[in-house]
């Protein structure tokens, strides 16, 4: 089965969910995603005309003859949700949960036009994504004083629907260039040397970005869901583990995300939920659009986002500055 206009491999996470009950019935769930309705109409499908191997040939997969099936399988019927009284104060609480979290969104738009990707990847030979994480991870320490846990959304290119993948933009050398940036903007005449070594660390850094963002996109990285269980499998016991809990209700500080930019109409993005915790920092940014340009669309649910938004740009400008400084002294 393939559903319409889809190509490539296909990843399904979380398509269907069923309860059978004690008089036989069978209760499926389907989330109306773009792949959950035509892969339950193909399973209902196949429970009406009693599909099995004996009826293809293997040779040519080709169908060979269809057999009746010896039950019946009615069209299906949406659950009819009845709300007793008890339960409206708890929708209640939760409508005005819900409307205090939209209120405390704060959200930041960034149209920095300064430089963009062509300056990034053709002067400077740096991956742009890499750049963009030491950029970030940068504000963000500016902002913090400390390094900030963090996650990528990668899309994986063997999946044309679905399948995302963690990537990790902290790396040990991502922190050696921040500890090295850090040294040299603190100092009022900067020496060359030092210049240098701090753009051969940030040159490494976005080096091994890049090794880890090509291995999450081919399907050789950490599917985020994937972690969770082998996460939850070396600590599985049947007592709470404080190791497990602590692993699973670790809150991130940061989370990026790019979002693809194609000529085709309704191309895909990647949305990002909202973070739980205060002064978490999501960002999505785009550089596709324009070579000359970065557009950055920052939200969070603390005080943060407005500060981080000028470290942002403030960060970008200085980086510029190192690169500016090494020309002239070369």
């Amino acid at each position: 089965m393939a559903p319409h206009q889809a190509t490539g491999k296909l990843w399904f996470d979380k398509s269907v969910n069923f309860c059978v009950l004690p008089n036989a019935q069978i209760s499926i769930h389907a989330d109306w995603t773009c792949m959950d309705p035509w892969v339950f109409a193909g399973l209902l499908e196949r429970l009406r005309v009693a599909e099995t191997p004996d009826m293809y040939d293997y040779s040519t997969g080709d169908a060979v003859y269809m057999q009746d099936a010896d039950h019946e399988c009615p069209d299906p019927e949406p659950v009819c949700w009845r709300v007793y009284d008890e339960m409206i104060p708890i929708y209640e609480k939760t409508l005005k949960l819900c409307e205090s979290e939209i209120r405390s969104l704060q959200l930041s738009k960034i149209h920095f036009s300064v430089f963009g990707r062509s300056k990034v990847k053709q002067e400077w030979c740096l991956n742009v994504d890499a750049f963009i994480q030491a950029v970030l991870h940068t504000a963000y320490f500016r902002l913090t004083g400390r390094l900030a846990l963090c996650a990528e959304y990668v899309p994986c290119r063997l999946f044309s629907n679905g399948r995302s993948e963690t990537l990790r933009s902290l790396t040990n050398e991502m922190e050696d260039f921040i500890d090295a940036f850090r040294g040299v903007t603190s100092e009022s005449e900067i020496k060359s040397a030092k210049i240098s070594r701090c753009l051969n660390l940030l040159k490494k850094a976005c080096q091994r970005h890049d090794f880890l963002l090509k291995h999450a996109t081919s399907g050789r990285g950490v599917d985020r869901h994937l972690l969770s269980l082998n996460i939850a499998n070396s600590f599985r016991t049947y007592v709470r583990c404080e190791a497990l809990d602590k692993a699973i209700q670790m809150p991130f500080d940061l989370v990026t995300c790019r979002l693809p930019n194609t000529p085709t109409k309704n191309a895909w993005q990647i949305m990002l939920p909202l973070m739980d915790q205060n002064n978490a920092i999501h960002v999505a940014y785009t550089s596709r659009r324009d070579s000359e340009v970065f557009d950055f669309t920052i939200s969070g649910v603390g005080n943060w986002v407005g500060k981080f938004s000028d470290l942002v740009e403030q960060t970008l400008l200085d980086f510029q500055k190192l690169f500016i400084k090494r020309e002239c002294d070369a």
